[in-house]
């Protein structure tokens, strides 16, 4: 940041305290735009001051300059001078409040008794986290439950290889049409005998194929975990055992999904159908809290960055082909409808989360446990609605006009 405008920052906060400012103030004017204390960039930037008793200490007009020229993301820059992504985010904060209200009254559907779910005196849980490409923060709801990923590990996967492995060679096995699996249906693999697409059930057992074949599972499985964890911000995740062993006793239509494909030939050669099997299970038995789901998400809206750390964890080729994937193809057979209504590329799983996508903006992860028929979120589905028709973020709406008579938080009204 220029010096002559951070001086001129500095003046405009201080007013007439001819004392400076303080590390406290500082902290709470990012606080109310949505970047906590704790957020690793601020943690890097202050230090120890940002947990102690120094947070009173004035600083003074040099100290608050070099502090700016510290901030190599201009983070402290753009959140005191109001250019944050989202610049009002209490008013938008207060938006998504009533939309959370609204929605939590909404108790349709139904549990998957399979799964384990956490606290269940509670349910239905209900939590929502927003976290923009500038890391700023909303949460809402039980934010102290974690929740198995299952099928939202499918675009990830699929991101994975994409990055490693390359998508000629990834895409002479899996389609990316929008497309059913249905046992009851002749269309189970496309017209080349393939999966129709990597977020369904077939697609993305052979996408984990392709996820370091060489090695062993446990290996396998913490090379995705370790994904996970560059895109929540250096968060560990976990992985549920138990989860994956009651899923494996039920493993027969996900083998007959394997067997089918290898018996058309759509493998790669050399693969053991069980050991694959294991390995897709466990990737969807790694655990999450809305956060950190918030935090993955936002990872794809920054085209891959990492939005606390700055760490690259995939490419922007790789984000647009696996958010081109998640908007026709995201939430089963419910994918149509919700690219109609929302407009926005979506993962859900059965466990009742669901990711998803505002490119160039923010993340949002919803888990509320009860199914729709499609195998949906309901509160999930209801909460997007309700988000698009708020919003002007669906894909097709007018950016720079009002026509739709939608609200745009990314522009400064005050």
């Amino acid at each position: 940041m220029e010096r002559n405008k951070a001086e001129n920052l500095y003046s405009k906060l201080i007013n007439d305290d001819n004392d400076g400012i303080s590390i406290r103030q500082l902290l709470e004017i990012m606080e109310r735009g949505g970047i906590r204390s704790n957020d690793p960039r601020v943690q890097k930037i202050l230090g120890k001051e940002a947990d102690s008793d120094e947070t009173k200490r004035k600083l003074s007009k040099n100290e608050f300059v070099n502090l700016l020229e510290k901030s190599e993301s201009h983070l402290f820059e753009k959140a005191l001078a109001g250019e944050l992504i989202i610049p009002d985010f209490e008013d938008f904060q207060n938006d998504i409040q009533a939309i959370f209200e609204e929605t939590k009254h909404n108790l349709e559907g139904e549990m998957k008794d399979i799964l384990p779910h956490p606290q269940p005196d509670r349910q239905p849980a209900y939590a929502v986290s927003i976290c923009t490409v500038d890391g700023q923060l909303l949460q809402l709801g039980d934010h102290d439950l974690t929740f198995l990923i299952q099928s939202i590990c499918k675009p990830i996967n699929y991101a994975i290889v994409h990055r490693d492995t390359g998508k000629e060679k990834l895409h002479k096995h899996v389609g990316v049409e929008p497309g059913s699996e249905k046992f009851e249906s002749n269309m189970v693999l496309n017209e080349r005998d393939l999966p129709h697409n990597p977020l369904i059930n077939s697609g993305a057992i052979m996408t984990s194929a392709f996820i370091k074949p060489e090695h062993k599972v446990r290996e396998r499985l913490d090379y995705v975990m370790e994904v996970w964890k560059n895109m929540t911000g250096g968060k560990e995740v976990n992985f549920n055992e138990a989860s994956f062993q009651a899923e494996r006793k039920d493993a027969n239509k996900h083998l007959a999904l394997a067997h089918l494909m290898k018996d058309r030939g759509a493998f790669p050669a050399d693969i053991d159908l069980h050991v694959l099997i294991d390995f897709y299970l466990q990737c969807c038995a790694i655990e999450v809290n809305i956060d950190d789901l918030a935090h993955a998400a936002a990872t794809l809206a920054n085209y891959g960055t990492c939005v606390s750390t700055g760490k690259k964890v995939f490419g922007h080729d790789t984000v647009r082909d696996t958010l081109s994937l998640m908007l026709s193809s995201g939430t089963y057979d419910h994918s149509g409808e919700f690219a109609f209504r929302v407009g926005l590329p979506a993962k859900s799983g059965i466990a009742g989360g669901m990711m998803v996508v505002v490119p160039g903006v923010m993340g949002i992860s919803v888990y509320s446990p009860p199914l729709d028929k499609h195998g949906n979120s309901v509160r999930g589905v209801d909460f997007c609605e309700k988000f698009a028709d708020r919003f002007n973020f669906h894909h097709f709406d007018a950016v720079d006009s009002s026509i739709h008579g939608k609200k745009d938080p990314r522009k400064n009204r005050t």
